[in-house]
């Protein structure tokens, strides 16, 4: 009997002991727990599709921690608030962005932490403070999930035009000219040697063209010539022209002078001429007065352009053949 308490104390004690050192190593995992890990909150504006709790933290692609808690801000129902135990040995600076990255295909997340310069402040733990928040920034996965979206509209369209575009009677229509296209084809294929003789007649009439220009540049630079002859005589002859037109004004110039000689030395006798006599003894005078202006000017067009003057034309221009 005595035996048999001896069993019970030491097996009591034994479990006791066992109870103790369990407590014991909750109580210390607990403590390194918290002492080992920072807490931080980031509030995200966009869908976190994929990440739940228990994700991994990434800091540059390396696990740093993981998501603790997941739910919605209840007087903001647009925010989704996580919060994330990093390990204490990762000092975090207050530049630090976070955003949501794809793992794999197997459509998981992870919260994706980047940034931090060094010359940023570190974030400051203190007991009884609010964790730190981190800036969130918008994903690549939720732009591409965004984008991808618009692209499958987009290609849906797309693929809705080309149905119509090619329906039964648009295709119909296709072979229909694809049929006109070869019939033509083959047209031009009998008809080839029509045109390679085409080709040579319009090539023969450039020759002949090309010819004819030659003679009518040869006539012009003939006429042209003839033309200067005609001029270097004309100009030869100018000088005899002028002095006869000269000695002719002259003569005139002298009878107008012995015309008014005439009135003057005689005026007392044609005073007692006629009103009859007197009005056309005027006229007369004036045409004469005439006369002199035109043969002056006369005289003037010749010295200026005697060929013009001759042949009433403009020179010929001597055609450039092009």
């Amino acid at each position: 009997m005595e035996t048999r308490a001896n069993y019970v104390l030491i097996g009591g004690f034994t479990l006791a002991v066992a109870v103790f050192a369990l407590l014991f190593g909750l109580w210390a995992g607990k403590f390194a727990s918290e002492d080992d890990w920072n807490e931080y909150i980031i509030r995200f504006t966009q869908a976190v599709t994929g990440v739940s709790v228990g994700s991994p933290v990434l800091y540059n692609g390396l696990n740093v921690g993981q998501i603790v808690d997941l739910q919605l801000n209840q007087e903001d129902l647009r925010e989704v608030v996580v919060t994330i135990h990093v390990d204490s040995r990762i000092p975090l600076h207050e530049d630090t962005e976070a955003g949501i990255r794809l793992m794999g295909l197997t459509g998981l997340a992870a919260i994706q932490l980047s940034g931090g310069a060094p010359e940023s402040p570190v974030f400051d733990h203190r007991p009884g403070q609010p964790p730190p928040e981190l800036k969130a920034v918008e994903s690549p996965l939720h732009r591409l999930m965004e984008s991808s979206e618009g692209m499958f509209v987009t290609a849906n369209n797309i693929l809705v035009q080309m149905q119509k575009i090619l329906s039964d009677e648009n295709i119909g229509e296709i072979d229909e000219t694809l049929t006109s296209l070869r019939i033509f084809s083959g047209t031009l294929a009998e008809q080839r040697d029509q045109f390679a003789s085409l080709i040579q007649q319009a090539e023969q009439a450039g020759l002949r063209l090309n010819s004819v220009l030659e003679n009518a540049d040869g006539t012009l630079t003939e006429a042209r010539a003839l033309v200067g002859q005609i001029d270097q005589e004309l100009i030869a002859a100018l000088p005899q022209i002028t002095d006869g037109l000269e000695q002719t004004l002259a003569q005139i110039n002298s009878l107008a002078a012995r015309a008014d000689a005439i009135v003057a030395s005689n005026q007392e006798a044609l005073m007692d001429v006629g009103t009859t006599g007197l009005s056309q003894l005027g006229p007369g005078l004036e045409e004469l007065r005439k006369l002199v202006r035109e043969l002056s000017i006369l005289a003037e067009s010749i010295g200026e352009d005697p060929s013009g003057f001759l042949l009433g034309s403009q020179a010929v221009e001597e055609y450039q053949p092009q």
